[in-house]
């Protein structure tokens, strides 16, 4: 009996207790959620979908080896860059940190563009993963449902 209640407590705590992240400021939320670019700048947003899949995996998200944020699901980070070629990576934060961590995702932007990168495991507590989105609406929705996440 107590097995299973230890049990089922360490299972909630990977799937709730590891994931945190830091919110941003509701205006700047807002005027993120506009998706307005910047002539001089590339506009980055990192977006992990709600989803349950490794709900409690809280992410760090790395762009050219600087952290611009924690993410759990359905949260997205975001940050202005100068143009040219990106590498975005998930770092694993909490239990079990030392694996799983994605590969990196090549971008190359050029000034004004707005990049959409999707972020999350691959499956049930799989190792972390960064993408494209399948559409440009796909990433937008992605965005408006979550709440901006700040380093």
């Amino acid at each position: 009996m107590y097995a299973r209640l230890n049990i089922a407590s360490v299972i909630f705590f990977l799937l709730t207790g590891c994931a945190t992240a830091t919110l941003g400021d509701k205006t700047a939320e807002a005027e993120l959620k506009r998706f307005a670019g910047k002539d001089a700048t590339v506009s980055l947003y990192v977006c992990r979908e709600d989803n349950f899949s490794g709900g409690g995996i809280g992410t760090e998200v790395f762009v050219n080896g600087n952290s611009i944020g924690s993410l759990k699901r359905n949260t997205f980070a975001h940050v202005e860059l100068a143009p040219g070629d990106l590498s975005v990576f998930l770092r694993r934060i909490g239990i079990g940190h030392a694996g799983g961590d994605s590969g990196a995702l090549k971008v190359s932007a050029k000034a004004g563009d707005v990049v959409f990168v999707w972020a999350g495991p691959a499956g049930f507590m799989g190792p972390l993963t960064v993408d494209n989105f399948p559409s440009t609406a796909e990433a937008h929705a992605c965005v408006q449902k979550a709440s901006y996440a700040v380093k």
